[in-house]
C-alpha cells in the first residue's frame, strides 16, 4: 500500500465534521482564553493566545467572526476575530468595564453591557465598532446579559433593581421596555432558535441555579436541571433541540449539553481549570 493511502474502513475513524461548534472560554492553559471544539466535545482548537484574559466568546449569524471580551489592551473591551483564530479587531475603547456581546440576527450590530455593577447600561453598536447606543440609561436599575430575539426586535436582559433580580426586554431602539420574568439568575437569557421560549439561570435549591426555560406565548415555565450544584449561561443549538450550559458538578466548571426539554445530560468538556460560556455556531 503506497504512503498516504486509507486502509480499508479507515474512513469511519474520521467522521465528516459537524455543521456547526460551540465556542467557549477556559483557563485549562493558565489564563483564560477562547476555545472552540465538535458539540460532542472533540476536536477542541485553540483560538486565542496571549496572557491577557479573553472570554465571553459569541458567534456572528454566519458563523465566520467571534466577537468576546479581553483585557489585553488593559481595559475589557469587546474585540472580534475570525472563527478560526486571528484577524482580531479592537471594537470598544470606553474606559468602562465592557461585557456580554452578541450578535444581532442580520449580524449589523452587537448588543453589549457596559459599567460597573451596580449601574451597567445595555448598549448596542455596529458589529464593526462605533454608532454606540444607550438603550436602557432611563432604567435606574442594574441590566446585563443582552440576548437577541431570533426576529431581531427585542433584546432580552437581565435587571437588578433593589436586589430583585427580573428579565425584561426592549426594542433595539431603546423603547418600548417591560418585564418578562420576575425571577432570574446570572447570565444572559438565550432565546430559542424559533423564539418560543426563554432559557435562563434561577435559584433552584439552597445556594445553588439551575436552567429553566420559560414559554414566552403564555408563560409557561419548566425546570431543565435537577441537579443542585450550579447550572449557568445556556446557550441553544442552531436547530433549538440542543442546550449547552456550563455546571459546577465535577468541583471546577465544565460545558455540558442536554436535549431541549432538559433529557440525556452529556457533559462535554474534561480538562483541568474552568470551561465556560458556551456559543453555538450557527452554521
Amino acid at each position: 500500500m503506497t504512503a498516504g493511502a486509507l486502509a480499508p474502513g479507515a474512513g469511519a475513524q474520521h467522521p465528516a465534521p459537524p455543521n456547526t461548534r460551540i465556542a467557549f472560554s477556559s483557563n485549562r492553559d493558565g489564563d483564560n482564553e477562547i476555545y472552540s471544539m465538535w458539540p460532542n466535545g472533540t476536536h477542541v482548537r485553540r483560538l486565542t493566545n496571549n496572557h491577557r484574559d479573553d472570554y465571553a466568546p459569541a458567534f456572528s449569524p454566519n458563523g465566520r467572526r467571534i466577537a468576546f471580551v479581553s483585557n489585553r489592551a488593559g481595559n475589557f473591551d469587546i474585540y472580534s476575530m475570525r472563527a478560526s483564530g486571528g484577524g482580531v479587531r479592537r471594537l470598544t475603547t470606553d474606559p468602562a468595564y465592557d461585557d456580554d456581546p452578541t450578535y444581532s440576527p442580520d449580524g449589523t450590530r452587537i448588543a453589549l453591557e457596559r459599567g460597573d455593577e451596580p449601574t451597567r447600561d445595555i448598549y448596542t453598536m455596529s458589529s464593526g465598532g462605533g454608532d454606540e447606543r444607550n438603550l436602557t440609561a432611563s432604567s435606574w436599575a442594574d441590566d446585563w446579559g443582552p440576548a437577541y430575539a431570533p426576529n431581531g426586535q427585542r433584546i432580552a436582559f437581565i435587571s437588578v433593581n433593589s436586589g430583585a433580580r427580573f428579565v425584561f426586554d426592549i426594542r433595539p431602539d431603546g423603547t418600548d421596555m417591560h418585564e418578562l420574568l420576575e425571577r432570574a439568575h446570572y447570565y444572559a437569557p438565550a432565546y430559542s432558535p424559533n423564539g418560543r421560549w426563554l432559557a435562563f439561570a434561577e435559584a433552584g435549591g439552597v445556594g445553588k441555579t439551575e436552567i429553566f426555560r420559560y414559554r414566552l406565548a403564555d408563560g409557561h415555565t419548566e425546570r431543565l436541571t435537577h441537579d443542585n450544584v450550579g447550572d449557568f449561561g445556556p446557550a441553544y443549538s442552531p436547530s433549538g433541540r440542543s442546550i449547552a450550559f456550563e455546571a459546577s458538578h465535577a468541583g471546577g466548571l465544565d460545558i455540558y449539553r442536554m436535549e431541549a426539554n432538559g433529557s440525556h445530560v452529556q457533559r462535554i468538556t474534561h480538562a483541568r481549570g474552568d470551561d465556560a460560556y458556551p456559543a453555538w455556531a450557527a452554521r
